[in-house]
C-alpha cells in the first residue's frame, strides 16, 4: 500500500473583524510578511506533501515563503479575482 498524503491547510491571516469594520480602521486581515518565517518553518516542520495557503496578501509573500523553504518546494496562485484576497 503506498504511504499517505499529508496535506496542510491552513489560512494565515490576522483577524478579521468583518468587513465593514476592517474597512473604517484600515486593518488589513491578511498575512503580514513579518509572520512569513514562522509559516515557513511550521510547513517545514509539518513534512506536508502538500500545503495550500489562504489569505496570503501578494504573490511576492509566495515566493518569501518559497524561498524560506528551499528547494524541493514549488508554488503557484491562481489569477487575480479582482477583490482583495
Amino acid at each position: 500500500m503506498p504511504p499517505p498524503l499529508t496535506v496542510l491547510t491552513w489560512n494565515i491571516g490576522r483577524l478579521h473583524l468583518g468587513r465593514h469594520v476592517n474597512r473604517v480602521f484600515r486593518f488589513d486581515s491578511r498575512a503580514h510578511d513579518k509572520a512569513l518565517h514562522h509559516v515557513a518553518r511550521v510547513i517545514d516542520e509539518s513534512e506536508a506533501h502538500v500545503v495550500v495557503l489562504q489569505e496570503l496578501a501578494s504573490r511576492d509573500q509566495l515566493q518569501q515563503i518559497l524561498g524560506l523553504l528551499g528547494d524541493g518546494w514549488d508554488g503557484g496562485m491562481g489569477p487575480d479575482a479582482g477583490g482583495d484576497r
